[in-house]
């Protein structure tokens, strides 16, 4: 199979999570072509058999990268196998309210769109100060605060569960 692991990131760990989905696809037997979506643009989602997208959530909405390739190849990403990795913060907490919204984001990027993902994984991101500029930093640091409130806002935070992402990727390579 060919399979495109495509990315959109602000901070940079959504790219780490799409290189891990790459080299799973490819321990896999298969062939991943590990793409930034501003730059898989113009490639047709139809040259590949399945694609496993990743986008993070800010200021809830999708990376603009994400909005744009979805507007652009909706309908053939609705005719194709794709698992969509939404990353946020959000996903690593279990608040009902930070749920519900990670629906509205999706709702959102359908409604911009005309794309909705038939999969969906929540991923848990990462929280990295020293890639924060100075007007996302104080707000960052108060969603750390809520989901986190014993942790250090100084020091990096990895909330992604990395083995149920692994199976994730596993089923969907599967079925």
């Amino acid at each position: 199979m060919r399979v495109l692991a495509g990315y959109a990131t602000q901070e940079g760990h959504t790219a780490e999570i799409a290189r891990r989905v790459a080299a799973q696809i490819a321990a896999a037997g298969h062939a991943a072509d590990l793409l930034p979506l501003r730059k898989a643009i113009r490639r047709a989602p139809s040259d590949y058999d399945r694609a496993i997208l990743a986008a993070p959530v800010h200021l809830g909405r999708y990376h603009r990268d994400l909005r744009r390739y979805a507007a652009r190849h909706a309908d053939t990403l609705a005719q194709m196998p794709v698992l969509f990795l939404s990353v946020s913060l959000s996903a690593a907490g279990q608040d009902a309210g930070d749920w519900q919204g990670l629906g509205r984001v999706l709702d959102g990027l359908a409604a911009a769109t005309g794309w909705r993902p038939a999969r969906v994984e929540q991923v848990a991101g990462a929280y990295r100060p020293e890639r924060y500029g100075w007007l996302a930093r104080p707000a960052m640091r108060r969603v750390l605060a809520a989901r986190d409130p014993g942790a250090d806002p100084r020091k990096v935070h990895v909330y992604t569960d990395w083995a149920a992402l692994e199976r994730a990727v596993e089923r969907f390579l599967a079925g």
